[in-house]
């Protein structure tokens, strides 16, 4: 069992991705983030509102990381682009919670096994 307590989510997400493979069809891998997600919830519950939040942002900072750091060649998604994306979601965030983490998927690529 995983214990994501205290930990940031992106920092969170990159052990639980180092030791778990996220490929397959979409339905399988929403399954896996969302039970990343309703883990990290149960390990902090006062940090976001409800595991669908988390599940949300994970999803974003998993688009955000295929835009930064992926072969495509076009224009790379800004932090301002992060976060006004987020901000047309149904969950309200953060903006330095979401500026810290645009950051630091940045300078710090996501990888998985697989």
């Amino acid at each position: 069992m995983f214990n994501f307590s205290g930990i940031r989510l992106d920092a969170a997400l990159r052990d639980f991705l180092s030791r778990f493979c996220l490929t397959g069809e979409t339905q399988e891998r929403t399954r896996v983030t969302e039970h990343f997600a309703k883990r990290y919830y149960e390990c902090n519950p006062t940090l976001f509102k409800s595991a669908d939040q988390v599940h949300a942002l994970t999803c974003a900072l998993l688009l955000l990381n295929s835009d930064l750091h992926g072969p495509n060649v076009g224009r790379r998604m800004s932090s301002r682009d992060f976060v006004d994306n987020l901000s047309y979601t149904e969950h309200i965030f953060d903006c330095s919670l979401l500026k810290t983490l645009y950051v630091a998927i940045k300078e710090q690529p996501i990888k998985w096994v697989g």
